[in-house]
C-alpha cells in the first residue's frame, strides 16, 4: 500500500500554478487566490513564528523575517516596501506494509517551499523562490 500524508498546507504545489507567476505582472491578490494565506509573512526587521517542520511536533521557532528577504537581495534592493509571502508543503511519501500487531514501512518526508517577494505599496509580485526538497 502506498501511504501518503499531509502535514503543512492544504495542497501539493503543482508545476503549473508556480508557473502562473509571472513577476511584475502577478498581483498579490491573485497570490492569495492561488495559494491561500501564507504560512508566514516575512517583513524587514521584524521576526516571525514557523511552525516546526517536523511531522510529529507542533510546535513552532522564531525566525528574523531578514532571512527571507536575503533570498531576493542578491537582484532586488530591498525595502521597508518588501514583504516575503512564505509557503511550504509537507508529505509523508512511502510504503507500508500492516501485520496484526506488527508492521514495517519505508518512508521519507517530501518538503517544497515556496518564498514571493511582494511590493506591499503596488501588490505586485517582483520575483520567487521555489524549492523542492526530498
Amino acid at each position: 500500500m502506498v501511504a501518503g500524508r499531509k502535514y503543512k498546507g492544504e495542497e501539493c504545489f503543482q508545476k503549473d500554478q508556480i508557473e502562473k507567476i509571472l513577476p511584475g505582472k502577478t498581483t498579490k491578490q491573485e497570490i492569495l487566490l492561488w495559494f491561500g494565506p501564507p504560512l508566514a509573512i516575512a517583513r524587514k526587521g521584524k521576526v516571525i513564528k514557523i511552525p516546526s517542520p517536523d511531522v510529529q511536533k507542533t510546535s513552532s521557532y522564531e525566525l528574523h523575517s531578514d532571512t527571507f528577504l536575503e533570498l531576493f537581495s542578491g537582484k532586488h534592493e530591498i525595502t521597508e516596501n518588501h514583504i516575503v509571502y512564505y509557503y511550504t508543503y509537507s508529505e509523508m511519501k512511502g510504503t507500508e506494509t500492516v501485520v496484526v500487531f506488527a508492521g514495517t514501512g519505508n518512508s521519507k518526508l517530501v518538503v517544497d517551499k515556496l518564498w514571493i517577494l511582494i511590493n506591499k505599496e503596488t501588490g505586485i509580485v517582483e520575483d520567487y523562490v521555489f524549492r523542492e526538497q526530498e
